[in-house]
């Protein structure tokens, strides 16, 4: 009997041992998972953060983009054009020939453009030019138009982000020639020229592109025949309403 109760006595403690010992691998276990709960949560927290900047970066930056494209393509790059307008028209006001005439010789202005100004200097009142930047071929690339909303003189374009000049449009004030530039729908221009003394007209088609111009079609028509221009050149586009654009007073540009 004793030695039964020996034996029952020591399976009693190895029992109780072996709960206790189970116990503290419980305990142990509980704060490892614990700390891994928070770091995930922290990870969390990291990342929502970083994706937080990034959105902000991107929405900061796109401004930035925006303001350099414009500037790549709107009025900033036409500046020089604009402000050379408004120094003529001063000029033409004053009807000085003769600074007109050396404005020419100091920065060898285009022929064309040159012409068209001077033949302006024998009209009673100076031409009040406007400007409109349109995007013609809806390149997101404008193209600047000097005139009103009655009459194109000129139409300038980009190439390399630099200003050339298409054409003009005028009536010279002596020797009787004459041009003129006329927009349609599609963004193509007809530019022509003739001689009062001459009855042929010649057509040029154009076209923009991002790389600046192309010349499409050249044809011939007989002024008093029964064509029309758009038909020598086979254009099925309408004449644009010039009223429609936003044109602006010239002002020097600071």
């Amino acid at each position: 009997m004793k030695k039964f109760l020996m034996m029952l006595s020591a399976i009693l403690t190895i029992f109780i041992l072996a709960s206790c010992g189970a116990n503290k691998k419980d305990e142990k276990i509980e704060p490892s998972a614990t700390q891994s709960s928070s770091t995930k949560e922290e990870h969390k927290e990291t990342s929502t953060k970083s994706e937080s900047q990034t959105s902000t970066s991107s929405s900061m930056a796109t401004p930035s983009t925006t303001m350099e494209k414009k500037s790549e393509t709107g009025k900033d790059l036409y500046e020089g054009v604009i402000e050379r307008y408004n120094h003529f028209t001063d000029l033409l006001k004053q009807g000085n020939r003769e600074d007109l005439y050396e404005e020419n010789k100091q920065h060898k202005i285009a022929s064309e453009e040159y012409g068209m100004i001077f033949s302006r200097m024998d009209y009673q009142n100076a031409p009040d030019f406007k400007y409109a930047l349109v995007d013609l071929n809806k390149d997101d690339q404008a193209e600047l138009l000097i005139g009103d909303e009655k009459f194109v003189s000129a139409i300038y374009y980009l190439e390399n982000k630099q200003p050339k000049l298409l054409h003009t449009a005028y009536v010279a004030s002596a020797g009787g020639f004459r041009s003129s530039l006329v927009i349609y729908e599609n963004g193509q221009v007809i530019y022509a020229d003739w001689q009062s003394t001459r009855p042929e007209m010649n057509l040029s088609l154009y076209a923009f592109n991002k790389d600046g111009v192309q010349k499409i079609k050249e044809g011939t028509l007989q002024i008093g025949g029964n064509q029309k221009p758009e038909q020598v050149l086979e254009i099925s586009s309408n004449e644009v309403d010039l009223a429609k654009f936003d044109w602006k007073e010239l002002e020097r540009v600071n």
